[in-house]
């Protein structure tokens, strides 16, 4: 592979993306990233200082990705109540679709009991978004907390049926495209009943 030292940092980034979907981040390795892409380990080092800093890039990257799409979903409807369920929706699909991001968008390993990673802080803008669209669906006067409460209800059983899709008895989902609609459908259904 013949590659511009220029962007070496966009390449590493990009083949990390490719190499973590056939790795898990415990097998991920910086040597591999920097044969993949045809450089010396001490290149790749020149830009990422271990395979942390290089998956956490990887992380914020795919969080910001979906916040994106999320805000051109915001920016495309009008309707509120609909808004939040095509964001919970492109949430859910976004972490079947992109696995391999999807899982160290939430890796333990990338945080810290000490100071907000980066990670962290493009988890919380996500949330923050989610945030704004359910006060929009919500009467005013609620209380902030419980808006952040419904935030972290509605992340938490869409993880949940991400993770049933990509790991247990929901395999089907992955191909049947009807039966993910159906039940992408009632989960929100099911979460907003109780919210709006």
């Amino acid at each position: 592979m013949s590659i511009d030292r220029n962007n070496l940092k966009k390449h590493l980034i990009e083949e990390g993306i490719e190499l973590l979907k056939n790795k898990t981040s415990e097998q991920f390795s910086m040597r591999e990233v920097a044969r993949i892409v045809g450089v010396s380990h001490n290149a790749a080092y020149k830009h990422f200082k271990n395979k942390e800093e290089l998956l956490s890039e990887i992380a914020v990257i795919s969080f910001n990705i979906l916040t994106q799409n999320l805000t051109h979903n915001k920016i495309t409807n009008t309707d509120p109540i609909k808004i939040l369920k095509n964001a919970m929706k492109e949430y859910i699909e976004f972490g079947i679709a992109h696995p391999s991001e999807y899982s160290i968008m939430y890796s333990s390993s990338l945080r810290s009991l000490n100071s907000i990673t980066r990670v962290e802080k493009a988890g919380r803008d996500l949330s923050k978004l989610f945030e704004h669209l359910l006060r929009q669906c919500i009467a005013n006067g609620t209380e902030q907390n419980t808006i952040q409460l419904h935030v972290i209800s509605l992340l938490s059983l869409g993880n949940g049926l991400i993770n049933l899709i990509l790991c247990g008895p929901l395999r089907k989902a992955q191909t049947d495209e009807k039966f993910r609609e159906s039940l992408i459908h009632h989960l929100t259904k099911d979460i907003l009943y109780g919210i709006v």
